[in-house]
């Protein structure tokens, strides 16, 4: 099977995502990164698209980037393998309509989003943000918009400057799996949080492995 059988472009709302079949949370169907960067160069090369941003550019045969807010979600990846893409412009900018945020809602909720509200735009009552959904996961309850207006969609921690795709709780139980002791603690100078890892007798400040507020993409590495 062709990977433009499995794979999708929106290119109304920039997305590309993985529309193929799915036995449980395995897709049925794995291309490889560079087999994904090759199909989106060819389509975009062709008079009818030569008007439309291209969505990825390359650094190696492995390593590649989203670029011109593209987006790709957490679970179309799952479709892929040797490789790694890297987001650009994800982030947290204040005062400008950039960045991809992820917003987390309750079942209290009084109008959850659904797959069908995808490119949807939404708006914050209470700051005015505007932003269009890109993506979203009704069983972690969690969605993706593509801010835009300079009133972005984001928490305290986004505004840390990270991207915003994994929450706290999320990267701890990730990260959990490499780690033995993994600890979220506050620092003094700052209010973003840092995940940290404590081995044997180490303090946690001499074991920092990783920042929430740091990082300035967000690498899919598969």
């Amino acid at each position: 099977m062709a990977i433009g059988d499995d794979f999708t472009i929106d290119y109304v709302n920039r997305r590309i995502y993985y529309s193929g079949s799915w036995t449980g949370t395995i897709a049925d169907n794995r291309y490889t990164v560079n087999e994904l960067y090759s199909y989106l160069q060819d389509t975009f090369d062709e008079p009818a698209q030569m008007d439309d941003p291209v969505p990825m550019s390359a650094q190696t045969p492995t390593q590649y980037t989203l670029i011109n807010r593209w987006f790709i979600d957490d679970e179309s990846v799952k479709a892929l393998y040797s490789g790694s893409i890297q987001s650009s412009n994800w982030t947290y900018s204040a005062g400008s309509s950039a960045g991809i945020t992820q917003v987390r809602y309750t079942a209290a909720s009084a109008d959850p989003p659904v797959a069908g509200d995808i490119g949807v735009t939404l708006t914050d009552g209470t700051s005015g943000a505007t932003g269009l959904l890109l993506a979203v996961d009704t069983t972690r309850k969690v969605a993706w918009i593509r801010n835009t207006n300079a009133n972005q969609f984001a928490a305290a921690r986004s505004q840390c400057g990270h991207i915003n795709l994994y929450d706290p709780d999320r990267l701890v139980s990730t990260l959990s799996e490499y780690f033995p002791n993994v600890f979220l603690f506050r620092s003094l100078q700052s209010s973003c949080i840092s995940i940290t890892n404590r081995l044997k007798d180490q303090t946690i400040t001499q074991c920092r492995i990783f920042k929430l507020y740091a990082p300035d993409v967000y690498n899919f590495v598969f």
